[in-house]
């Protein structure tokens, strides 16, 4: 029952590796995603709760329900993270992903949450994985967001789209004919990525 500013500190000091509090902890996460209306501690639990992989089908649902309007784009793309990271624990489960699906057709998010949309969509509907990406490749030419084409290449190296080799080149001419390519940490991110492609 303590501040927000508490409840962070909280979940910022938490050893994961402290299984003698894991119990209290997880009911902890459970209760404030609820009842918070924060989204910065949102953001902090939703971390949190892929850190410790709980494993929990109300959560998630929960946590999809962040997606609609009239929350931030950080806490979606938080949410979307989440989607990516525990999509093998929840694969086999019957989960409603219609508030990822309606992202795409919002005029209020912004690309780089509708390209991250996009490859939470390619896990799950691998069978519809040419229309998902040809909208990553439209949305990517429109972006003048240097954050959406590293947070793009990012998720690429870290997880397994089952993509070809040559679609994330092509990806990544996109990138380059770009101003914002220019931009030191852009250059790193497509480096890194011509790296992890050979």
């Amino acid at each position: 029952n303590g501040f927000i500013s508490e409840k962070k500190d909280l979940i910022e000091l938490y050893d994961i590796d402290n299984y003698t509090e894991r119990e209290y902890v997880v009911d902890f996460i459970k209760k404030e995603s609820i009842r918070s209306v924060d989204d910065w501690l949102k953001i902090s639990l939703i971390d949190l709760a892929a850190r410790l992989k709980i494993n929990d089908i109300n959560l998630l649902n929960n946590y999809l329900s962040y997606l609609g309007s009239g929350y931030s784009y950080y806490l979606k793309l938080t949410v979307l993270d989440y989607a990516g990271y525990m999509y093998e624990t929840y694969k086999n489960e019957k989960i409603d992903y219609s508030f990822i699906e309606a992202l795409l057709s919002s005029n209020y998010d912004r690309l780089i949450v509708k390209i991250q949309a996009l490859l939470i969509l390619i896990l799950i509907y691998p069978g519809r994985i040419i229309f998902y990406m040809e909208r990553i490749k439209k949305y990517l030419k429109r972006s003048e967001d240097y954050r959406a084409h590293i947070r793009l290449y990012n998720s690429f190296m870290n997880i397994d789209y089952r993509i070809p080799k040559s679609y994330i080149e092509d990806l990544m001419l996109i990138t380059e004919q770009k101003s914002l390519s220019s931009s030191k940490a852009v250059k790193s991110t497509l480096v890194e990525m011509k790296r992890s492609l050979v």
